[in-house]
């Protein structure tokens, strides 16, 4: 009976011990995933300043250029992400950007939204207008600030490059550069605008669309002007672009950009590309001649040293020129290689008592071993100029400028996607720059792209919850089973 007795006591005493230690065991389990789910809610909430950014480029890290000018903002700025942000974090290319897009976030004045356009039709055309609404597509990101609207769209967040002419890479992250741009162009009070003609077949600025994209970031607004449907030259008007027209002005169209150049210090780019009907251009020299001391040839040129040439292309008229520092490029002391292809030359006029108010000069140029030859069949041998700047600062006391390019093929998208060529269109955006450069500078233009280093150690925010997962969640149940094992051990002796 006795022995009964003491042997219940000793079940009864382990019973309690068992249940003691194993309570205290549940409780600590529980205290454990406790506190992971409160701090997994408050990383949740801090998530941006806790992400961390180890690229060694900093390439999800806003520098100071933005910061400054985000502080400096004294207008509501929206950007809006044409697609829904949970399903998108898995797709690579938009992760990024939403990385960055977090940060600017944080400003006062800056609301960040993500809206699916597939869901909610209208949309596009709510933010921006209808005239507007039809270059947005699913992807692409709006910023506003009152009524005025910047696209950026998807691909233009990265530069890409292409390996061999088939394979194509992101070499290049420039998502804060367009974003800042696009935010100091839709809250400033003056800004230049550029008009694109249309009315004479000229060529569409959708196959530019990487040297508009530069032109844009300089802070400029790009539209289309058809000359045929208007009597006056807008007053907003800061340049007019001619982008490859077949035809000529007409006698009362060239009036009307002549009285635009000449009394109200009006700027002009004229690109004439090389065709077999042959259009000589008339009215538009007569403009260029009396006002620049320029003029577009009826010719096409080519180069006869083969060491010149463009292998790839296999003809005459696609070879290597190289730029003239001066005008535009003055700031580069070394002149640079341009590929050329199937260009007119430019005559530069010489200077006498009637156009000495005129400045002009080469701005790409040919070899000595180049020649041209006209629709008669004219012959001209050695350096040909094909492409010209001019600045007339006689012109009722305010200074206008133009250029004059001999082919616009150097900077379209097909001859970039083709060869990857960039030195043309930087060509053409510093000329941009030289003719609007009176506006001011948008400081965005001035953010570098930053490039990719394969080396680095990127910790997103998944990255950051898996090691939190494992610090707070594994670690813990590691020790824990530990203490388990050892009182397991312990609880016979």
């Amino acid at each position: 009976m006795k022995k009964e007795k003491k042997e219940k006591k000793v079940i009864s005493a382990r019973l309690r011990r068992d249940f003691r230690y194993g309570t205290n065991a549940i409780i600590l389990v529980a205290a454990v995933l406790v506190v992971f789910a409160v701090t997994n809610l408050i990383l949740e909430q801090f998530s941006t300043k806790l992400t961390l950014d180890m690229t060694k480029e900093k390439l999800y890290t806003i520098g100071d250029i933005t910061d400054k000018n985000l502080k400096a903002l004294k207008q509501d700025v929206e950007i809006v992400a044409l697609y829904d942000r949970t399903k998108s974090e898995s797709d690579t290319d938009r992760a990024e950007v939403i990385r960055v897009l977090d940060q600017y976030a944080e400003y006062d004045r800056v609301t960040v939204s993500y809206k699916d356009p597939d869901s909610n039709p209208g949309l596009i055309r709510k933010l921006v207008g209808e005239t507007d609404a039809a270059s947005y597509s699913e992807g692409d990101y709006i910023v506003k600030s009152g009524d005025k609207t910047r696209r950026i769209a998807s691909s233009d967040m990265f530069v890409y490059q292409t390996y061999q002419l088939f394979y194509k890479y992101k070499s290049a992250i420039q998502v804060e550069q367009k974003l800042t741009s696009a935010i100091l162009f839709v809250t400033s009070d003056e800004f230049p605008v550029v008009y694109c003609t249309t009315g004479h077949e000229e060529k569409s600025r959708a196959e530019f669309t990487n040297v508009f994209n530069g032109i844009e970031s300089l802070g400029c607004d790009i539209r289309d002007l058809d000359l045929t449907q208007i009597e006056t030259i807008p007053e907003d008007a800061s340049l007019i672009v001619f982008l490859g027209p077949k035809y000529d002005l007409t006698n009362s169209e060239a009036s009307m950009v002549e009285k635009w150049l000449e009394q109200d210090g009006g700027q002009m780019i004229f690109c004439a590309d090389y065709d077999q009907r042959g259009e000589k251009f008339e009215n538009m020299n007569r403009i260029l001649t009396k006002l620049y001391g320029l003029s577009i040839n009826l010719d096409l040129v080519e180069e006869t040293d083969d060491r010149n040439k463009i292998n790839k292309e296999n003809k005459a008229s696609a070879f290597i020129g190289s730029t003239v520092s001066k005008g535009p490029l003055a700031g580069f002391s070394v002149p640079y290689d341009i590929s050329l292809f199937s260009t007119r030359s430019v005559k530069v006029h010489s200077q006498d008592s009637a156009i000495t108010m005129i400045e002009n000069y080469p701005l790409i140029q040919t070899a000595q071993t180049a020649k041209s030859t006209d629709f008669d069949g004219n012959v001209q041998e050695g350096v040909q100029v094909v492409a010209a700047a001019a600045m007339n600062s006689g012109t009722r006391g305010m200074v206008t400028h133009a250029a004059v390019f001999g082919s616009t093929l150097g900077f379209s998208d097909a001859y970039y996607q083709q060869y990857g060529l960039r030195n043309a269109i930087t060509t053409f955006g510093y000329t941009v720059h030289w003719m609007v450069s009176d506006y001011g500078s948008n400081e965005g233009n001035l953010i570098e792209a930053k490039i990719y280093d394969n080396t680095s150690i990127v910790i997103d925010k998944n990255k950051s919850n898996m090691l939190a997962i494992v610090s707070m969640a594994v670690i813990p149940a590691l020790i824990i089973g530990g203490g388990v094992v050892v009182w397991m051990r312990r609880r016979h002796l």
